[in-house]
């Protein structure tokens, strides 16, 4: 049964608008702090569990965790894991995009090193090596030499994050 009535439904394009504008305000929050204050006023304590317990399940299964010891570790159903497997399956960019962008951070807030992220860069040099190599060359190129190098990148035709970061930086 729905919870809205068939007299309470938006058109299509508006409720389009309505999603984009949500969207758009979420792409606005800073930080952990921000969004959680966000979803703790949108969100009833039951409905954020289960949200979590659903991002939850897709991280364990994209690290091919069985159905048993998930189930047993979040105290789910298998037709709950079965469900959010089937959108992993289908679709499940979201999922990844959020399991991939944590799975590198520390689990909890305050384990990086304090400071922007440009001490980051510096402490860490290998891991951004790519971007530090290509600023180097880039500042140290000519017209001609930068037209190449944008041609090279351009070319690649890979939507990575770290392809269209370098490209951000060679167009400055």
């Amino acid at each position: 049964m729905s919870k809205f009535s068939k007299h309470s439904r938006l058109a299509r394009d508006e409720e389009q608008g309505l999603l984009l504008d949500f969207f758009q305000s979420l792409a606005t929050l800073r930080g952990f702090r921000e969004a959680a204050q966000v979803f703790q006023d949108l969100l009833s304590r039951a409905e954020l569990t289960m949200l979590a317990k659903r991002l939850k399940i897709a991280k364990l299964l994209l690290t091919n965790a069985t159905y048993q010891e998930i189930a047993r570790q979040l105290k789910v159903s298998p037709q709950t894991i079965a469900r959010v497997n089937i959108w992993l399956q289908e679709a499940g960019d979201g999922f990844r995009l959020m399991f991939y962008r944590t799975k590198k951070k520390s689990p909890t807030p305050g384990i990086l090193p304090s400071g922007t992220w440009s001490s980051i860069k510096r402490r860490y040099p290998m891991y951004f090596w790519p971007e530090l190599l290509i600023r180097e060359i880039m500042n140290t190129a000519n017209k001609r030499q930068k037209q190449r190098l944008r041609d090279v990148v351009t070319n690649l035709n890979i939507k990575d994050k770290r392809y269209r970061e370098l490209q951000k930086i060679m167009n400055t």
